[in-house]
């Protein structure tokens, strides 16, 4: 659980159809943090883009959670989030964390599956 404590920067946005077993790179650009504390909570906010050089978002989530760990995967319980259909659902993400970097994966919107890779914040300034 320690390792998974702390800030993360969203690197990279994948998906996945059922269609297909194939991780495609979302084309636009990303952005988003993940924040996991020692008290069981979890803050997630990413954003993706159409393009590189959009700045309309083509989709935003947000959400605060509880989270629990277990043998690979973690457990995040909504509480609060911008979509109120969320509220109280549980989703479960497969993680592994290696040399700083965060790889999370499971279903996101629809039937897609999405992987979301993070790398770990040392810098409280955010220039890191």
């Amino acid at each position: 659980m320690e390792k998974l404590i702390g800030v993360w920067r969203l690197d990279s946005f994948y998906e996945k159809s059922k269609e297909s077993s194939d991780w495609v790179k979302w084309r636009g650009k990303v952005h988003g943090t993940l924040i996991y504390t020692m008290e069981g909570f979890v803050s997630v906010g990413w954003t993706r883009y159409n393009t590189q050089n959009s700045d309309k978002p083509q989709r935003t989530t947000f959400y605060t959670a509880t989270y629990e760990i277990s043998s690979g995967t973690v457990r995040h319980t909504v509480l609060e989030a911008e979509d109120h259909t969320r509220f109280g659902k549980t989703f479960t993400r497969d993680f592994e964390i290696n040399e700083g970097k965060l790889v999370l994966r499971g279903k996101g919107y629809g039937d897609n599956m999405v992987k979301l890779e993070w790398s770990k914040k040392n810098d409280p300034e955010g220039s890191s």
